[in-house]
């Protein structure tokens, strides 16, 4: 019974370890570029797409602190922020639960964060994204999605 049991738990981590790394096929694909401004001012574009009937929980995800912020954190490199904070492409959805003290805070369907900074061409900004999808039946284990962009 105990075997049986450790080859249906190391089944079920296949599976999903093979899902959750095929990011093309989960439930939010996520882009990173940077984009020219002017002169050695760039700007740092992230973007997310969530499948129909996902959402991703936002920077302030609110509630009772049960809820897995939305995080974007970089490594130390050679750049100087002209924004304090990310810029968002829209404002996050807002709602309660009956299951969750306070107000909730989400993005679905897309949401682009950027953020403004001084450069040089050819430094590398390194990060990583830690979010976590959900629907309405679930959410899924939180994330981390490495990214490494080179300023051009």
């Amino acid at each position: 019974m105990k075997k049986l049991l450790l080859l249906s738990l190391s089944l079920f981590l296949a599976i999903f370890t093979t899902r959750a790394a095929d990011k093309e096929e989960g439930p939010v694909t996520w882009h990173v570029q940077v984009q020219p401004v002017s002169g050695d001012t760039y700007k740092l574009v992230i973007n997310a797409k969530m499948k129909d009937g996902f959402h991703i929980w936002a920077l302030e995800a609110g509630g009772d602190g049960s809820l897995i912020n939305t995080e974007i954190s970089l490594e130390q490199f050679d750049i100087h922020w002209v924004d304090v904070d990310w810029r968002l492409s829209k404002k996050p959805k807002t709602e309660t639960y009956d299951y969750i003290d306070g107000a909730v805070n989400y993005f679905d369907k897309q949401v682009q964060f950027s953020r403004n900074f001084t450069g040089a061409k050819g430094n590398v900004i390194k990060g990583t994204i830690t979010y976590q999808s959900c629907n309405e039946s679930m959410c899924f284990p939180p994330e981390d999605v490495p990214f490494e962009v080179t300023i051009k």
